[in-house]
């Protein structure tokens, strides 16, 4: 999912979604990020207080990064103090001043991820399990806007591959071949079918059938 089949609404829901965690939580920085394949990670939406150094659009190369982490076990990651850990000391985000982290992973609908939702502070946090439940709370509002995403899409992609007749249908006036969009003319019945979903039964009308077969009828009556 790239960020321009994403409606302005969710755009907005969701910085309206990291700005209440960040000033709920009082933490440095609250983000939803996305992972670009095959190395990278972009910061998506984030939050906007004044101390905080992440900006949206940044991306970085996964390289121990807390939401590779996340990506990586697909389950929630949560560092109390990076500095006190030998498994987080050489953490990037450490030279930043961000020591602690909590983050959950992001669900497209067909399983596959789309990044994290996450906070970062600058002390030591072991994260409440208050905090715990209202990021996970804000992550299924995410994914339920993936999934309403999808949804928009492929109702859009339905609609487009409905093919209707509308319009001026050139048609000769003879044979009654239709021209089509390349200049080609069309048995009519080769036309409609391409253009919709109908299909063709074929019989023969009684004034065709006198024409063609006279006394057919009047012999069947």
């Amino acid at each position: 999912m790239q960020g321009g089949d994403i409606d302005l609404n969710y755009l907005e829901q969701w910085q309206n979604i990291v700005d209440l965690i960040a000033r709920i939580t009082k933490v440095r920085s609250a983000a939803i990020t996305r992972l670009i394949p095959p190395e990278r990670i972009e910061v998506f939406k984030v939050s906007k207080n004044p101390d905080n150094f992440l900006k949206e659009g940044l991306q970085v190369i996964l390289a121990e990064h807390y939401c590779e982490e996340v990506i990586n076990k697909k389950n929630k990651v949560l560092v109390k103090n990076a500095c006190k850990s030998k498994r987080w000391s050489q953490a990037p985000e450490i030279s930043k001043g961000l020591i602690s982290y909590l983050g959950y992973p992001l669900f497209l609908p067909d399983g596959k991820i789309f990044g994290t939702i996450c906070i970062h502070d600058d002390k030591e946090n072991s994260y409440s399990s208050d905090i715990e439940e209202l990021l996970l709370q804000f992550k299924k509002i995410v994914e339920t806007h993936f999934f309403m995403i999808k949804q928009a899409t492929e109702l859009k992609e339905k609609i487009n591959e409905i093919k209707t007749l509308q319009g001026i249908i050139p048609i000769c006036a003879h044979c009654k071949k239709i021209r089509n969009d390349q200049g080609y003319w069309q048995q009519v019945e080769s036309y409609i079918k391409e253009h919709s979903d109908a299909d063709f039964s074929h019989g023969i009308c009684p004034d065709c059938a006198d024409k063609l077969y006279p006394g057919l009828l009047k012999k069947n009556k």
